[in-house]
C-alpha cells in the first residue's frame, strides 16, 4: 500500500488513558525515529511471535483510514519542537559518539507546527509492528498507541530505555553496562561544568547514577569496571559469567603490574619479543597477557573444584581469587629474571615453556575431570571408559611435573 501524505490529523488524533494511567495518544508508525539503544540483539522469532499477538482494534476511518493496533503496553515516544530536538541529539551524539544532525530526520507536521518523534522504550513491539505492516502489505502510517513525552531529555530518556529494558527481556550484561557507563560519563561531564554554592564542580556519584537507572549502586561500580577493560578482558565473556569477569578486577590489575614490572628496562624490540612469549606470539600489549593469565586462573580453580569433587577427601589449596592476586604479587623478581635471558633464544623459549605448562596442565585436569564426571553419570562408551583409564594414568604423571615447575 503506497504511503500516504501526513496531515495533522493524522498525529493528533484523541487522548486516551493507558493501561497504567499514563497519557496515550495514537501516532503514526512512519512519524517515529528510531535512534541505536540499549539492546542490539532481537531474536527474530520471538519478533514474529510478538506480532502475530498484536492484534488489530479497528480503523480510523476519519483519520485516513489507518488501521489501528493494540499493544499490552504502549510504545514510549518522546515529542520535541525544534529547540528540544536539536538539544536531544547534541545529549545523543555526546553520550554515543555518535553524530547525528536534526536534518537527518524528517519532521512530522502538527496543529503545533513541525514536531520530531524520537523512540524511547519498546523498540520489540515497534519492530513487530514493521512485520505486520510488511506482512498484510499495510500504510506505514498504521497506528500505534505510544505514551508520549514532550521535549525530554536524552539524560532522562537513556535511564527510562534501561528500566523498561530490564523489566521485559533482560539485555546482555554488556550492553547494559556500556549504557551505564556511557550515562555516567556523561552525567559526569555535565555536573563537572555546574558549580556548588562554594564554587567547586559538582560531582556525579554512583549512587546518584543508580537512582536513574533503578539498580543498585554495586551494579553501577560493575559496570564501571567492566567497560574498563581491555577488548581481551571482554571477550573472556564469551567463556565465563559476567560477575566472574568482574570480581577478576584485582587479579587482572595484578597480572597487568607484574608483566609491566617485568619489561621496564627492556628496550622496545625486547619488550614485543617479550610479550608474545609470555602469552601468546600474537599477543601485542601486557593487557592482553594479563586477560590471558587471568583465564588461566580461571581453568586452575575449575580444574581444583573438579578434583574435589571426585575426590571428597582432596584438600583443595585456597585458590580464592584474593590469594590468587597474593600469589601474583608474590611472583616478585621472577619478570626480572626472565628479561635478564631475553637475548638468549634458548632461554626465552624455555622460559616460555615453563610459564606455560602450568596453564596446560591444569587444563588437561580439567579435561579429565570432566570425562571423569560423565562416566559417573553412565554417559559413555566402554571404548570412552577406556580411554580415560590411559588419561588417569597421565594425568599423574602430569601431577609430578606441576609439582616440580611450581616450586621453580
Amino acid at each position: 500500500m503506497a504511503r500516504r501524505e501526513k496531515t495533522p490529523a493524522q498525529v493528533e488524533v484523541q487522548q486516551e488513558i493507558g493501561e497504567f494511567g499514563q497519557q496515550t495518544e495514537w501516532i503514526p508508525r512512519s512519524a517515529i525515529h528510531v535512534l541505536p539503544q540499549i539492546r542490539t540483539v532481537f531474536d527474530p522469532i520471538k519478533l514474529q511471535e510478538l506480532a502475530s499477538s498484536i492484534k488489530q482494534i479497528d480503523t480510523e476511518l476519519e483519520h485516513g483510514g489507518n488501521p489501528r493496533y493494540d499493544l499490552l503496553e504502549p510504545l514510549t515516544e518522546g515529542r520535541h519542537d525544534e529547540m528540544s530536538a536539536q538539544r536531544y541529539l547534541r545529549q545523543y551524539n555526546q553520550i554515543n559518539g555518535t553524530s547525528f544532525r536534526l536534518a537527518d530526520f524528517t519532521p512530522t507536521e502538527t496543529p503545533r507546527g513541525p514536531r520530531w518523534y524520537f523512540h524511547i522504550a519498546g523498540e520489540r513491539r515497534y519492530l513487530a509492528g514493521g512485520i505486520i505492516i510488511e506482512r498484510d502489505n499495510l500504510s506505514p502510517d498504521s497506528l500505534f498507541q505510544c505514551a508520549i513525552k514532550e521535549n525530554i531529555e536524552y539524560t532522562e530518556a537513556l535511564p527510562l530505555q534501561f528500566v523498561e529494558n530490564n523489566a521485559r527481556v533482560n539485555p546482555p550484561p554488556q550492553d547494559e553496562a556500556a549504557a551505564i557507563r556511557k550515562y555516567y560519563d556523561a552525567m559526569k561531564k555535565l555536573m563537572e561544568r555546574q558549580t556548588d554554592e562554594k564554587g567547586r564542580p559538582r560531582r556525579f556519584t554512583h549512587t546518584q547514577c543508580a537512582e536513574a537507572f533503578s539498580v543498585s549502586p554495586d551494579k553501577i561500580s560493575d559496570a564501571i569496571t567492566f567497560t574498563d577493560y581491555p577488548p581481551a578482558m571482554q571477550k573472556l565473556l564469551d567463556r565465563y559469567p559476567y560477575s566472574t569477569l568482574v570480581a577478576a578486577k584485582d587479579l587482572y590489575l595484578a597480572w597487568v603490574k607484574h608483566h609491566t614490572d617485568a619489561q621496564k628496562n627492556l628496550s622496545e624490540e625486547e619488550r614485543d619479543g617479550f610479550i608474545s612469549l609470555t602469552g601468546r606470539i600474537d599477543f601485542k600489549s601486557v593487557e592482553e597477557v594479563a586477560a590471558y593469565e587471568v583465564e588461566t586462573c580461571f581453568i586452575r580453580i575449575k580444574a581444583e573444584k573438579l578434583k574435589k569433587r571426585r575426590d571428597p577427601s582432596y584438600i583443595m589449596p585456597d585458590i580464592s581469587l584474593p590469594a590468587l592476586v597474593d600469589h601474583v604479587k608474590a611472583l616478585g623478581m621472577q619478570g626480572e629474571l626472565f628479561s635478564l635471558a631475553i637475548s638468549d633464544e634458548d632461554d626465552k623459549e624455555a622460559a616460555y615453556l615453563k610459564r606455560r605448562k602450568l596453564a596446560v596442565a591444569s587444563l588437561f585436569h580439567a579435561a579429565v575431570e570432566a570425562l571423569s564426571l560423565l562416566d559417573r553419570a553412565n554417559l559413555l562408551t566402554n571404548d570412552m571408559r577406556q580411554r580415560i583409564g590411559v588419561l588417569a594414568t597421565v594425568d599423574s604423571v602430569f601431577d609430578e611435573q606441576l609439582a616440580s615447575v611450581a616450586t621453580q
